[in-house]
């Protein structure tokens, strides 16, 4: 049996070499025999369906991605339009774009990049080397860094948990430098608060940074703008969601009228005209 040649995107490499490997299976247990047990044929009809079925999720994500691409063709080309060669060149001439994997591996690995435990004594660090199951703790953000989140405008920065992880509250906090860590720690409750303002602002972050617990005695960031001078965008206690309420209408009016004969089983009442 023919198989179209093999995609490049890895998942898709997969299910087509899995589809190649029922085929060819398939085709050994039928080869040229007019009649097949069926205890060997449906199990890998069934699989051959769900590899297929594998192709069609595929097919709907790539034409998701393909309509995110086409909504955002008219900016990029406003983009170009605004920023031209001439403008960026010399703002990017001899400058070298990091992605987040190298410059968490280059700041890994620099020197004096370390957190330093004895800067802030009083609270608790966490290092690599030192703590057991290092890689699984639940750092706070999602693994953002908040003091860059703060400090840069909502500026979604990864934080680099191997050059150390402070432990405020029962909770775990990354950061993106040395530098950052030892500003946060000067002032963890503000930091906090700043970032449960910013998301205020954007309540995308609620979801993005998982910051549902901390939310849930938060009042909305519209509401709280209502709140004056005085109580402008901080945070309100959780609003009372039960009240005493009554009703003066009458809530039957009729008297009750209970037909102890009546039925709604149209069986039961077919059952029992063929009594009759």
């Amino acid at each position: 049996m023919a198989v179209w040649p093999a995609p490049e995107n890895h998942i898709v490499l997969n299910i087509h070499n899995q589809l190649a490997q029922r085929l060819e299976q398939l085709q050994a247990t039928v080869q040229a025999r007019t009649a097949v047990p069926t205890a060997q044929v449906y199990p890998q009809f069934i699989n051959l369906a769900h590899i297929w079925t594998g192709f069609q999720d595929e097919m709907v994500l790539l034409s998701v991605l393909s309509n995110i691409m086409n909504s955002l063709e008219p900016f990029t080309t406003n983009h170009r339009e605004i920023f031209t060669e001439e403008i960026l060149s010399p703002l990017v001439d001899l400058k070298s774009v990091k992605s987040d994997g190298e410059r968490v591996k280059e700041l890994a690995s620099a020197e004096n990049s370390r957190i330093d435990p004895n800067a802030f004594a009083e609270f608790e660090w966490l290092f690599p080397d030192s703590t057991k199951n290092f890689d699984k703790l639940p750092i706070q953000y999602r693994g953002f860094c908040g003091w860059y989140l703060v400090k840069y405008d909502r500026f979604l920065m990864p934080a680099v948990p191997s050059i150390g992880v402070l432990f405020y509250n029962d909770k775990y906090y990354a950061f993106s430098s040395k530098e950052a860590a030892y500003e946060f720690a000067a002032d963890p409750v503000n930091y906090i608060f700043m970032v449960a303002e910013a998301a205020k602002k954007s309540p995308e972050l609620i979801q993005l940074l998982e910051l549902h617990q901390q939310f849930a005695s938060i009042a909305p960031y519209s509401s709280s703008q209502k709140g004056g001078a005085g109580g402008g965008g901080r945070m309100m206690e959780k609003p009372v969601t039960k009240v005493e309420m009554g009703c003066q209408t009458d809530t039957h009016i009729l008297e009750s009228n209970v037909v102890k004969d009546y039925e709604w089983n149209e069986w039961e009442l077919r059952r029992k005209a063929i009594k009759l």
